[in-house]
């Protein structure tokens, strides 16, 4: 039987919800609002804390002070003050060379870099029929000038990227071997970049990742495709040394060995998104990945998805561990921050970033990198 209650009632126990409704919201619009006064106050106290240098630097300081320069080293400051590595603070020309950078044609001197210990540009890969290779550059050489500027860390990325620009265009580097220092003249061109080297070994098809670009995964497609209508039992993917930061890429090449369904994710703060998939299109014969301590960025995506295949394994060392995301942001005069956003995941939800990819079978090799690049060509 239902149990009727007067209009008084009612109105009386409306009256008692929408209180308790209206002081839960207050609570909480209140703890939101002294969340928001505390971060209002935080901030102050840096712009005060600036501002208070400032004052003492302009009557105390002996010297005389560049405000162009006071406002960079600032701001490069700022970002260093993240504490994150991958998070950076470009100045105009440094931004504008670095949106230039990564097209798909290479045109350049013809060589892949990475920055050593000691903050120069050491060559890891020569393109063939390129500037370089004609200038008798070769893997393990490194550049300790650009155009007259010594490379250091700090600006590694602008001098290295500096190495692409307009096709005709000059750039001199000082390049150091084991023969001495020597001043080199570079004419950037267009250059033929392969990326993907096809070999059997017996019945296994050996296929040799030199670098991402573009044309990568539709190189690889064809390799693979190949190794399948030679009667290939298996298959070998070298990694070692691989560096990518496009997600698109690696995840085209990702394609080629996956099954249907999501194959990369992005965790961002508080979010999670399918960033690619996949078509039904597969590979079945047994996969290995050869990977070592330098394969790094998305590139370690492709590692840790064919690790987690079920005829799939990876073998030699655990990569370097860079699975974060970046995003650049252009400020209004010119210059630019790239800022950390997110992480990359796989479908079981692995997060590799600062730990790598371990190896299912760990390898250490017997060889010097130099002897392994020409072991591989």
């Amino acid at each position: 039987m239902n149990k009727k209650i007067s209009l008084g009632a009612a109105i009386t126990y409306m009256a008692i919800v929408a209180a308790i409704v209206y002081s839960l919201t207050s609570i909480n619009s209140a703890d939101i609002f002294n969340e928001k006064m505390n971060e209002i106050e935080d901030r102050q106290k840096t712009y005060d804390k600036l501002a208070e240098i400032d004052r003492w630097v302009r009557d105390n300081y002996y010297g005389e002070t560049d405000d162009t320069l006071l406002l960079e080293k600032a701001a490069e400051g700022f970002i260093l003050g993240l504490g994150d590595e991958y998070s950076e603070y470009l100045t105009t020309e440094a931004y504008q060379i670095y949106k230039n950078v990564g097209t798909d044609k290479h045109i350049g001197v013809g060589v892949i870099t990475e920055v050593n210990e000691e903050g120069f540009i050491a060559i890891t890969t020569v393109y063939p029929d390129s500037p370089a290779q004609y200038a008798n550059i070769v893997v393990g050489d490194v550049f300790v000038e650009v155009d007259d500027i010594p490379v250091t860390k700090e600006n590694y990325n602008e001098l290295s990227g500096s190495l692409k620009g307009k096709a005709g265009t000059k750039v001199t580097v000082v390049k150091r071997s084991g023969a001495g220092d020597e001043t080199v003249e570079l004419i950037r061109r267009d250059v033929d970049v392969p990326t993907v080297q096809l070999s059997m070994i017996d019945t296994t098809a050996y296929l040799r990742v030199l670098g991402i670009n573009s044309a990568t995964a539709k190189q690889l497609d064809k390799a693979v495709t190949k190794a399948i209508n030679d009667s290939a039992t298996g298959m070998i993917i070298d990694m070692r040394g691989v560096k990518s930061t496009d997600v698109t890429y690696i995840a085209n090449m990702i394609d080629i060995f996956a099954g249907e369904g999501d194959i990369v994710f992005a965790n961002y703060n508080d979010t999670e998104e399918v960033v690619a998939t996949s078509d039904s299109k597969s590979v079945q014969l047994p996969i290995i990945v050869i990977a070592d301590e330098k394969t790094s960025g998305t590139a370690e995506l492709l590692v840790q998805f064919i690790k987690e295949m079920p005829n799939g394994g990876v073998v030699g060392a655990t990569t370097l561990g860079y699975g974060s995301i970046q995003k650049d942001y252009k400020l209004s005069d010119g210059s630019g921050i790239i800022l950390t956003i997110g992480l990359y995941t796989t479908p079981s939800g692995t997060i590799y970033d600062k730990v790598g990819v371990a190896p299912t079978y760990d390898i250490k090799w017997l060889v010097t990198d130099e002897e392994k690049s020409i072991a591989m060509g």
